[in-house]
């Protein structure tokens, strides 16, 4: 139902001077096109040393796809790449000697770049460092399948005198889908991924490479579109381009971001190629953004076939489109005005929607076969004012390092005092919430907040009063919290705990406000800083429910008018003695006249959210019980996930990043 709270990684979008250097292109390997580039090595400068480092973004998934594949024979050959599973591997088959590892970690984000870094070194003397694979300075180290590690001194097919493919699997005559950039390859020296590459505000970005090279090393820039093969670290080691044209060299990159269309969204029918920028089959596509709440965004369409395009906030199901005809349409959205325009084949300007909902998140939307340009393949848009859509166009975020505001923080209790210092903001300065959870037992969510103060909990699965425990958590620190020696679900000796932990302030879309009830609808008044979309409500002092009001729940125009059970697994329910039906605004939220929100004399707490750009995300979504489940854009990578089906009687359910730290996240 809903998503909450944010990435440890700050998004790319907004500042251009973020990126040192910045990099302008990339090479587009689309499959049906046979694409490929090729090189016969010469001997290396070391048969037993190298280092490869590119960036990549995927296009289809489920699909073999090669990022280096020396080829000598069907019983000698080595990759560097994905499997159908959608997995990375590193394997080396030198007949009957196979060497190599396929990684479990999953890689299905078609809408974003990530960085790649191979290290091979059989003289190492620790056999499993001989083989090395980093995504984003992370090394992989879960193995799905393990075909055993080099031995000492072994001399690998990558790098050795034979023809090395890019995007080609000549075993199977497989070619791959996919956008690579920045690709370099180092000959004789196992190098780190901070050679190449520099961590920033906790991204992982570009920098420029000083170093040597090597006989067989070369670095592909993908500047000149005449010759997307050509070496520029000097050595001259050009690879042949076949499949590949001027247009492949692409404006998307690391360091700008464009979308594309997604194969991902539940609601997608159509067949994509051109990495991702063409559909055709039954359509009914998306890109792989939202448009921002503001500004004025262009992008155009090469219309294949006559139908719909314009506009479609997924989650309502609501759409804003027009029929067109022409060969060229292009789209003009203004977010600012609530305008939605088209030019077809150069002519004037045609509204398609004078008053465009803009607290509605939409999609630019496509539903006959078509190829679609947002600023990648050229486009600019024709009026003035109006900017394609890409990272360095998008607004700035608030919060560069999410981690400050929001944080996971995994211990192990001891039975003992213990002071736990691995939170990235001060609990001491700073009003905040915990939530810990004991992973090894069942026992209760302990909520403990600033504002009650350390030693004063809550339990959110029980209708339990709030209680005081000098023993649970007992103070908060400027990089923490203390826990008592009790065996309370706190701190239990040998038991594992999460704790998820929450900074207030209008900045973090996060307020907490007690109040006392009246047993009269009123208002109370927030400092959330706008319109709450989550609001938790207990009574501290009476035996009663949580009270969980969404502003999407069941999907309806009047979410006021229903509520939700924290502690319990009910569904979503109308009444109106819970938010008086009245919908909460900017300053001000309205609670009804159960004992649960509003009990005459009685204290109560609210915990209030709304989303903030880039960083938290409220929000709800329509199952459809497939394996190929719905997908939900964010805006950035989720560190937690709190989940309700709001139609039925189900559990609520939390994900996040630090139990589980790669695809596919099991831990609830």
């Amino acid at each position: 139902m809903f998503d909450l709270m944010a990435t440890s990684r700050y998004n790319d979008g907004g500042i251009a001077s973020f990126y040192s250097p910045k990099i302008d292109q990339s090479c587009r390997f689309n499959d049906d096109d046979s694409a490929r580039l090729y090189r016969t090595f010469d001997a290396p400068t070391n048969t037993k040393i190298l280092t490869l480092n590119v960036w990549l973004k995927r296009c289809n998934l489920g699909t073999v796809c090669r990022i280096l594949n020396p080829y000598v024979s069907a019983n000698d050959w080595a990759y560097l790449g994905f499997n159908a599973n959608n997995q990375i591997a590193f394997y080396n088959w030198n007949s009957p000697t196979d060497y190599g590892k396929v990684y479990s970690r999953l890689f299905r984000d078609i809408g974003s770049w990530f960085n790649i870094h191979l290290i091979i070194d059989t003289t190492n003397g620790t056999a499993a460092d001989r083989q090395q694979v980093w995504i984003n300075n992370e090394r992989l180290t879960d193995i799905a399948i393990d075909y055993g590690d080099f031995t000492l001194d072994y001399t690998p097919l990558m790098n050795s005198a034979y023809t090395h493919q890019i995007g080609f699997n000549p075993d199977a005559n497989q070619y791959s889908d996919f956008y690579l950039s920045n690709y370099y390859f180092i000959d004789g020296q196992a190098l780190t991924p901070s050679d190449f590459e520099q961590s920033k505000y906790d991204i992982w970005i570009p920098k420029k490479y000083t170093g040597s090279y090597g006989t067989n090393g070369f670095c592909l820039d993908f500047a000149n579109s005449a010759d997307l093969g050509n070496d520029v670290s000097g050595n001259n080691n050009d690879f042949t381009s076949s499949g590949l044209t001027a247009d492949d060299q692409v404006e998307d990159s690391p360091t700008n971001n464009y979308p594309t269309l997604n194969i991902l969204h539940e609601l997608s029918t159509a067949t994509l190629a051109n990495g991702n920028l063409d559909c055709s089959g039954v359509e009914n596509e998306y890109a792989t953004i939202i448009i921002p709440s503001s500004g004025k965004w262009g992008w155009k369409i090469t219309v294949s076939e006559n139908g719909l395009f314009g506009l479609e906030d997924i989650d309502l199901n609501e759409e804003v489109a027009a029929d067109v005809s022409g060969e060229v349409v292009e789209m003009l959205v203004d977010m600012d005005l609530g305008t939605l325009k088209k030019k077809v084949d150069g002519g004037g300007l045609e509204t398609i929607e004078a008053s465009l909902d803009i607290s509605s998140e939409w999609y630019p939307y496509f539903k006959a076969a078509c190829s679609v340009d947002f600023g990648q393949l050229g486009y600019s848009p024709s009026e003035s004012g109006f900017k394609a859509l890409n990272a360095t166009n998008t607004s700035n975020p608030t919060i560069k390092e999410s981690n400050t505001g929001f944080d996971v923080v995994l211990y192990e209790g001891t039975g003992a005092e213990q002071s736990i210092t691995d939170l990235n903001f001060s609990l001491a300065a700073n009003a905040g919430l915990v939530c810990i959870k004991n992973r090894d037992a069942a026992d209760e969510h302990k909520w403990v907040d600033t504002i009650r103060g350390a030693t004063f909990d809550l339990s959110s699965d029980s209708t339990a009063v709030e209680t005081e425990d000098t023993n649970g958590l007992t103070a908060f620190l400027s990089n923490g919290f203390t826990l008592g020696s009790g065996a309370n679900g706190y701190n239990d000796n040998g038991e594992s705990f999460v704790a998820w932990c929450f900074r207030m302030g209008a900045k973090y879309g996060f307020d907490i406000q007690t109040y006392e009830g009246t047993g009269i609808a009123h208002a109370e008044n927030h400092n959330l800083g706008g319109v709450p979309e989550l609001m938790i409500v207990k009574n501290l002092e009476t035996v009663t429910n949580w009270s969980v009001y969404h502003y999407h729940a069941l999907n309806k125009t009047d979410p006021e008018t229903d509520s939700a059970l924290l502690n319990t697994t009910a569904a979503f329910v109308d009444g109106n003695t819970i938010w008086n039906d009245t919908a909460p605004t900017s300053t001000q939220f309205t609670v009804g006249t159960a004992n649960s929100v509003n009990e005459n004399t009685k204290n109560h707490i609210v915990y209030l959210w709304r989303s903030i750009s880039q960083f938290s995300k409220v929000f709800s979504y329509e199952g459809n019980g497939s394996a190929d489940g719905p997908f939900v854009y964010c805006g950035f990578r989720p560190r937690y996930i709190l989940i309700k089906n709001a139609d039925t009687v189900q559990d609520w359910q939390v994900i996040d990043a630090a139990r589980d730290t790669y695809n596919v996240v099991n831990s609830q």
